[in-house]
């Protein structure tokens, strides 16, 4: 019978008649990568562990062990990737969204007792914070121009509005820090993405399929969209409701300011350019990038758009 050779985690083992004549052992998980593609016995089949049952070998049952642990480490400590990074951020930030809206709520609540007429005045969270902390309630409403019908609070009520208004923008200036950390994420792991995506949407892409791969063997109508699931769904089983035209590239520049009517039309281009600009970073993994690529996407979509 052909003699045959088979390589595990502890050696390389040669056969003949399913019993093995030789062996080459390991010495430790390095000298197995070294060599578990070197041909030790010279040029014999190999065989795949699908294609024997292994023999049980009671003497090296220990270092099989030994090394499956230590492969089994190895593999964690080098399973985390800029994907896993990215979809941290991503998280973090969405979850910093939440907590500023909800302390937001507080805040314009019990700020009200004291001076709800800024309620109405300003719409943005953070803005509204900053004229708490920095402004008093005379200089608000001659600023206004308006005659406050809120309580006299005592001053000391008053700072404690101060001090969770702060807070607040302390961690808006946490999420700042947040998107700038994932632009620098951004730039070295798939800047063409980000140029045609933006950050924010680029990694919210990655972290909702998993990956940058992932995303890149994924065509363009399912980018389109990702993130509308639900929708989809819906409108599959109940053909009344409407068909979603995006999901998470809603909130890209382009979709956020045109009509309702070209929503479809530029959301299908800016899918195809991302499907494009992913694709660019994903396959060319390991050489230098540049944005080049997806600047001339973001020419052509806007061209595309105006014709």
């Amino acid at each position: 019978m052909q003699k045959t050779s088979y390589t595990h985690i502890i050696g390389t083992f040669l056969f003949k008649d399913n019993k093995i004549i030789s062996q080459k052992l390991f010495n430790n998980l390095e000298d197995m990568k070294k060599h578990r593609d070197v041909d030790t016995f010279g040029k014999v089949g190999k065989l795949t562990s699908a294609e024997i049952i292994f023999p049980k070998i009671t003497e090296q049952h220990d270092k099989f062990y030994q090394l499956n642990v230590e492969q089994t480490e190895h593999d964690l400590k080098n399973s985390v990737n800029k994907d896993n990074l990215i979809t941290q951020v991503i998280s973090n930030i969405d979850e910093i969204n939440k907590t500023i809206n909800l302390l937001c709520k507080r805040l314009r609540e019990w700020y009200s007792l004291y001076f709800p007429e800024l309620n109405e005045s300003v719409k943005d969270n953070e803005a509204y914070a900053r004229l708490v902390v920095e402004k008093s309630k005379e200089q608000l409403s001659k600023e206004l121009n308006v005659k406050s019908i809120g309580s006299d609070i005592p001053k000391k009520d008053v700072e404690q509005m101060q001090l969770l208004a702060k807070e607040i923008i302390n961690i808006a200036r946490l999420r700042e820090n947040e998107k700038n950390y994932l632009d620098a994420i951004m730039v070295d792991y798939c800047p063409n993405l980000k140029e045609v995506a933006t950050s924010t949407i680029a990694g919210e892409l990655i972290a909702h399929t998993g990956s940058l791969e992932k995303l890149a063997e994924m065509p363009s109508s399912t980018i389109q969209l990702l993130g509308a699931e639900k929708a989809l769904f819906r409108h599959m089983i109940n053909k009344r409701s409407n068909c979603p035209k995006h999901g998470i590239i809603i909130n890209h520049p382009l979709l956020a300011n045109a009509r309702q009517k070209d929503a479809g039309k530029i959301a299908r281009h800016l899918a195809g350019a991302i499907a494009m600009a992913c694709k660019v970073d994903y396959f060319h993994k390991g050489t230098k990038l540049d944005n080049s690529i997806g600047k001339k996407l973001m020419i052509k979509i806007n061209k595309q758009i105006k014709g």
